[in-house]
């Protein structure tokens, strides 16, 4: 049994009480979809799986009697497959061969179409070539004086070079020594133990090494050893100086009446709350507030120039936000506003199967 139901409106009513309607579209009727049902006889969410193409399906791709071993090749025109020749067997192995020609290390490369022979140049090292150090040049390095290790004097005997705490080298006589217990120090200010060879000064005192005797005999003579300022408004100061010398200068005071109290306070007086108020202080650019400020600065504001809180502004587009139909009872666009109350027309309209 069918039912031919023909759309008169928009809208089709349908009164449905127990068995099912099926509306079949008869052949031609509509155009069938031009979407694709399947990828390789797979449908829903299709993706590459492996078999799904052969090298003979790639375009520029020819492939002829493929047997092992055989590589895919561009010939110039298209991709073939063919059995690659260039590998080979070694069949001998050349020695490496050493020369010393040059002045750094260096190699060349003899018949290299054929019978390739590599040549290395190592020179003999020297202050103008890089290279390799001679026998000879080795034994001479190796017998060089080994490293010092220990405290005291040098001694030199014959080529040996040591440390000699027991004796002190005599340049007069070089043949003779001098034992460390035979030295002595008399100079004012230096000491000397002749258990060790050791020379020290005593508090006080030091050994100049950056100037002659008489530089540091003039600082040393010109150096202070006392000052004293005397007078009252005008004042005198004397610097005492090592050798009997003075330096003298005077200056008068700028103002001779004394501070007596700072805020009618004496002593060690130091700053608390109400010594100071804003007309005792002079405005920078940071300016102090006043409500006449205020309210200018503030009559130039608007809301664009103060961030929401939790309070948010009101606007358009929010208040239509907030408003809303239930589903049947009207349209309601929340862009512009416009509430939309349909009139039911369609009442009576209704198909009966």
């Amino acid at each position: 049994m069918s039912t031919e139901i023909t759309i008169t409106s928009t809208t089709i009513d349908i009164n449905v009480t127990e068995s099912p309607i099926t509306i079949e579209a008869p052949s031609g009727a509509y155009p069938l979809p031009t979407s694709v049902y399947s990828v390789f006889g797979r449908t829903g969410n299709v993706v590459a799986a492996e078999g799904d193409y052969t090298l003979t399906q790639l375009a520029g791709v020819t492939i002829t009697s493929p047997v092992s071993g055989q590589a895919l090749v561009y010939n110039g025109t298209s991709w073939v497959n063919n059995t690659e020749t260039y590998v080979g067997t070694v069949t001998s192995v050349a020695a490496l061969t050493l020369g010393t020609t040059g002045t750094d290390l260096t190699s060349t490369v003899a018949n290299s179409t054929t019978t390739p022979v590599i040549t290395l140049n190592v020179p003999t090292a020297s202050a103008s070539n890089r290279g390799a150090l001679s026998s000879a040049d080795w034994s001479i390095f190796n017998a060089k004086q080994p490293a010092l290790s220990g405290t005291g004097f040098v001694k030199i005997s014959g080529t040996t070079i040591s440390y000699d705490n027991s004796t002190y080298y005599l340049a007069s006589n070089p043949t003779a020594y001098i034992p460390l217990t035979a030295l002595s120090s008399t100079a004012t200010g230096l000491t000397y133990t002749n258990t060790t060879g050791v020379f020290s000064t005593t508090g006080g005192y030091g050994i100049p090494t950056t100037a002659k005797q008489t530089t540091w005999d003039t600082a040393y003579n010109d150096s202070i050893i006392s000052a004293s300022v005397t007078g009252v408004t005008t004042k005198t100061l004397t610097l005492n100086q090592q050798d009997g010398g003075t330096i003298v200068t005077t200056w008068t005071d700028y103002d001779t009446a004394p501070v007596t109290s700072v805020f009618g306070r004496t002593g060690a007086v130091v700053a608390v709350n109400g010594d100071y108020t804003t007309s005792l202080v002079t405005e920078g650019t940071n300016l102090y507030y006043t409500q006449a400020r205020f309210d200018t600065a503030f009559a130039a504001k608007s809301t664009t120039d103060l961030a929401e809180g939790t309070n948010l502004y009101y606007t358009d587009v929010r208040a239509r936000a907030s408003n809303s139909f239930v589903a049947g009872s009207g349209a309601y666009n929340s862009t512009t506003g416009v509430i939309t109350i349909p009139t039911n027309n369609n009442q009576d309209r209704k198909a009966h199967v």
